[in-house]
């Protein structure tokens, strides 16, 4: 197998706006940053410190970028100021700036296009921006993600490797010719010929001819000698060793490798680079050190599995796959949890990120795992306190008042997203400007830093949040004991209907299955994500309060397939990328 292509130095800007475009940007940068060196790309957000002038250190960026990845969703030409102006309108811009700079330099610029967005046409854009139209795009597609990024790097990798073979081509010294002329050699006049030979004379005297070939003898070998030390003395670009952490040591190994580095690795006997874990590097994490230098890495056996009761052989998973919402309810626009768990379509199984999870758990552990469906989500944590499951999954947050009865092992950082109506109308900017609104969620979505705000609106002398969860069920109410202002969900009413209807102001959803749902039906062109995020929790395994042996061995099971890179592979394959954890924890939740 050929070597791969060592990641060029450069430098490559994502440009983007948080309205529009704010997650895929976020996951372009992660695949970005875990390819090249992490300072090699620029995103607001992720590389600006604490306390830098953003506008000054976004303009040093773009002047000094190789590379413009100008990421574009299906609201990057309409998005409207407060006035009601188009941004792009306005030549202060940040986003037209940060174009219009790379196309006056005359860097690549790639459109990124997502959310079935497509290229701008030349009379939609401002003057200055209109060559953008005439650029070839990439459509980066969740379901053909890691297919779409694979030919931007092959892009990105030629287009650095030519800019730095050019940059170094320009800081090569220019030998220029001598200060004078070159030196004539003076020749002896020949002697007259004998009186009695005629004399012939010329009618042109040619000219001198001069002895270059004497100079270029002497200014070749200089010349080779001045080119051989530029290469070799040439600056050469430094590489960030990575800390230990939850990425394999094969995925640390390629990326140095990749970087220029040559890597050895000390292991123990029984230990393999694709299973043991990396404890630390010497040179250590975070130094700088030039490529051809060798790193090593101190690989450890990897996390100790803790057994299971002896005789174990199964675990069942207690789980839910729909939404209370569309039982009974065929006008639901809300039905699975896509993708984390679902039935398939065909065979009913129960299918997603959390299935192929258990079975990775179920092979360290050497069981079978077992899924038995629970008649409604709100028993889901009742059902494991009173061990008629074994343990509980299925997007099960960890949040305080469940520990009363189990245990969480954190598995997931699924953010929790507010669904507003296409466009935003009442713009909805900060969970401050809920106050004295009305926000819906299906009982299976907590409301998480939603009642938190509300507290905060009542403290400010405003009204309070009112929330409201559905459907009504009789005997339970999710948010009772949280103090806040509650009313009952209209019988029968779909959550998401309930704010495209206007009834209310947002809906609470969490974010791998509101984007699913965005992506893949018809919702996509009447709600969309708004830019506050809720605090919910992780997704975490429930097991009850006392199985301390089936805690303690699902966690090291979930720290091994950590280590040796299978969980980063299950999340690839969902598009979950950006929500992984790093290390199992127990209730590590707010």
């Amino acid at each position: 197998m050929a070597e791969p292509t060592p990641a060029a130095p450069g430098r490559i800007f994502i440009s983007y706006r948080r309205e529009d475009t704010d997650f895929p940007a976020g996951w372009l940068y992660e695949r970005l940053a875990d390819h090249f060196d992490g300072s090699q790309v620029f995103k607001d957000v992720d590389s600006i410190q604490l306390g830098d002038d953003f506008v000054e250190v976004i303009t040093t960026a773009v002047g000094s970028c190789d590379v413009l990845l100008a990421v574009i969703g299906d609201r990057w030409l309409t998005i409207t100021d407060e006035d009601g102006k188009r941004r792009l309108d306005n030549s202060d811009d940040f986003v037209r700036l940060e174009i219009e700079a790379a196309l006056a330099r005359e860097i690549r610029v790639i459109p990124i296009l997502v959310d079935g967005a497509r290229i701008p046409r030349a009379e939609e854009l401002p003057a200055s921006l209109v060559r953008l139209a005439r650029r070839q795009a990439l459509e980066l597609s969740p379901t053909r993600f890691d297919a779409d990024t694979s030919r931007l790097l092959t892009v990105l990798d030629r287009t650095l490797v030519e800019v730095h073979a050019q940059t170094a081509a320009k800081n090569v010294p220019d030998i220029g010719p001598p200060a004078g002329p070159p030196p004539e050699l003076s020749v002896p006049a020949a002697e007259p010929p004998p009186a009695q030979a005629p004399r012939v004379e010329s009618k042109q005297r040619p000219a001198p001819r001069r002895p270059l070939s004497r100079w270029w003898l002497v200014a070749a070998p200089l010349l080779a000698v001045l080119l051989l030390a530029a290469l070799v003395l040439r600056p050469q670009p430094s590489v960030t060793i990575p800390s230990p952490g939850s990425a394999s040591v094969a995925d640390v190994v390629a990326r140095l490798q990749r970087a220029g580095l040559e890597v050895k690795v000390t292991r123990a006997a029984s230990d393999t680079v694709a299973t043991g874990q990396l404890v630390r590097t010497a040179p250590s994490a975070g130094a700088k050190v030039r490529r051809g230098a060798q790193v090593t890495l101190f690989v450890s056996s990897g996390p100790q599995i803790t057994r299971l009761p002896p005789g174990t052989t199964k675990l069942t998973v207690g789980f839910v796959d729909h939404f209370a919402a569309s039982k009974d309810n065929p006008d639901s626009l809300l039905r699975d949890f896509n993708p984390i768990l679902f039935p398939n379509p065909k065979t009913g199984r129960p299918q997603g990120f959390d299935v192929d999870l258990a079975k990775a758990l179920g092979k360290k552990l050497d069981v079978a795992f077992t899924f038995q469906a629970i008649e409604h989500f709100t028993h889901s944590l009742s059902d494991v306190k009173d061990q008629q499951v074994d343990i509980g999954m299925s997007v099960l947050r960890d949040r305080p008042e469940g520990r009363k009865d189990v245990d969480y092992i954190d598995y997931l950082r699924a953010g929790t997203v507010l669904l507003v109506p296409k466009g935003n109308p009442e713009r909805i900017r900060s969970l401050q400007d809920l106050c004295g609104r009305r926000v819906v969620r299906p009982i299976e979505m907590p409301a998480g830093s939603v009642v938190d705000q509300s507290h905060q609106c009542e403290e400010e002398g405003e009204p309070a949040i009112t929330l409201v969860s559905c459907p009504k069920i009789d005997g339970f109410d999710p948010d009772g004991d949280e103090e806040v202002k509650l009313e009952d969900c209209p019988t029968g009413r779909d959550p998401l209907r309930l704010v495209i209807d206007g009834w209310a102001y947002a809906a609470v959803l969490d974010l791998p299955v509101a984007k699913h749902l965005l992506e893949t039906s018809t919702v996509g062109g009447r709600l969309e994500i708004a830019k506050p995020r809720v605090e919910a929790g992780p997704y975490g395994i429930a097991i009850r309060k006392g199985d301390r042996q089936v805690r303690d061995a699902l966690q090291s099971a979930l720290q091994a397939i950590i280590a040796d890179g299978t969980y980063g592979r299950i999340l690839a394959r969902w598009h979950l990328q950006s929500l992984a954890v790093r290390a199992a924890t127990v209730n590590g939740g707010p």
